[in-house]
């Protein structure tokens, strides 16, 4: 590197299709939560990633056009990234290879319609990863993944600590290469903190200044969702309402605080990937044979939230089992059938989902599978 300086980037994760979230209430949530994002990102300057589904920005542009034009604004400024993220949010060790094919291909379709670009970066969706899904990634063109590094050293205890500072060569199932960036759950969680007023400016300080005593290359601020931010989701009883002074505000402050800091170079995303000096020889497999789906935040958060809890996660998967085998055998290309089968397979119908679109997803289920499944074929 040219400079000493820490390389300081962000990402924020948009999704309208929330659990918890009414459709009723999306518009609410673009005028709360993703206004204020690019707002903060014009007035301070930072240069952020911004990733979202393809449906996600297809539902932006839908209920609020204008907010699709300044995200493009600030692309072609250089103060915003795009990351993407398939068309839906699908936890892909879950889905059979058919399924995330289609749905990262769907999601470079809307990304060049919508935005005129493919993004060159993925992130991994609820940082749920397998070595299987880094093949699906270089199919889709990207040139690199973002994962929560807190947890693939769970997986791997014998990992250098020191490469959680840089970007590293990652290798797939399949022995295939391709960089990886790594975020932080520790870091994501400690500006929450904050910004929620759970912890004051000195405690950050304090965490942050300890952290860049060792001159890290690189350090993920945020690698998290909007939607908490002026906003509550309502996913639990418990949750409090925000009443306070605009959280944006707190945003803008930490933001423009890394921007004065001489510690820190604030740099978009993919900048990364040109001081990765990880050699191919040294490539690392994220996964072990004890926890072969490492996922972010606490290690009790595992792939097992979308497999067997919610609703009725176990039934509704194993019906989406046998649409995508379905679908598959019938060498159908149409998109229109594929796309309809990842929005089904979305991650967002299998946590917590309000009733009224849990009942609205199973007739969007059973009409699906009218056209699909033949009667009793459950039963044979």
């Amino acid at each position: 590197m040219e400079t000493s300086a820490t390389q300081a980037w962000a990402i924020f994760y948009l999704n309208l299709m929330f659990s918890s979230i009414e459709e009723e209430r999306r518009l609410e949530v673009i005028q709360k939560c993703y206004w204020p994002l690019l707002r903060v990102i014009e007035e301070t300057g930072f240069p952020s990633g911004i990733s979202m589904a393809g449906y996600t920005l297809s539902e932006i542009g839908r209920l609020d056009p204008a907010w699709i034009a300044a995200l493009k604004n600030l692309m072609e400024r250089g103060l915003v990234e795009f990351i993407a993220a398939g068309q839906f949010q699908i936890i892909g060790p879950l889905v059979p290879n058919a399924v995330n094919r289609a749905n990262y291909r769907l999601g470079n379709t809307t990304y060049r319609n919508i935005l005129n670009q493919v993004p060159k970066l993925v992130l991994v969706n609820e940082q749920c990863f397998s070595n299987s899904m880094i093949d699906h990634y270089i199919d889709a063109g990207y040139q690199g993944f973002i994962m929560d590094w807190d947890n693939i050293q769970l997986a791997n205890p014998g990992l250098n600590p020191l490469w959680r500072h840089a970007p590293q060569i990652a290798v797939s199932a399949s022995g295939r290469l391709l960089p990886v960036l790594w975020d932080q759950s520790i870091a994501f969680q400690k500006f929450q903190r904050f910004v929620h007023g759970l912890d004051s400016q000195d405690l950050y300080d304090e965490w942050l200044n300890r952290y860049l005593q060792a001159k890290p290359a690189a350090i993920s601020i945020y690698c998290n969702d909007v939607e908490i931010f002026d906003f509550r989701p309502g996913r639990f009883v418990n949750e409090p309402i925000h009443t306070g002074p605009s959280e944006w505000i707190a945003i803008g402050k930490l933001l423009s605080s890394y921007l004065h800091n001489s510690q820190l170079k604030c740099v978009l995303p993919h900048k990364l990937l040109t001081n990765c000096n990880a050699k191919p020889e040294t490539a690392l497999k994220l996964t072990t044979a004890a926890m072969p789906i490492p996922t972010k935040k606490q290690e009790h958060y595992n792939v097992l939230r979308w497999a067997v809890s919610g609703r009725d996660n176990i039934h509704i998967n194993s019906r989406c089992l046998a649409l995508a085998r379905a679908l598959d055998d019938s060498k159908l290309t149409e998109e229109p059938h594929w796309e309809e089968l990842c929005y089904l397979y979305a991650s967002d119908f299998r946590t917590h989902i309000t009733e009224r679109r849990w009942q609205s997803y199973l007739q969007r289920l059973a009409s699906f599978e009218s056209r699909w499944i033949k009667p009793n074929a459950y039963n044979q």
